[in-house]
């Protein structure tokens, strides 16, 4: 696979705001290189 940094963020943005619009609280840690790129720590 072949990575591209613009799709990469794109991608991430569109998820983050899906989040956000599902009343979460996500935070980008796809810098952090977990596997995941974004995360919400909200137990509701």
């Amino acid at each position: 696979m072949i990575a591209n940094e613009e799709i990469e963020r794109i991608g991430i943005k569109i998820a983050m705001k899906y989040e956000k619009n599902q009343g979460r609280k996500p935070e980008d840690v796809s810098k952090e290189n977990l596997g995941f790129d974004d995360y919400d720590n909200d137990k509701t």
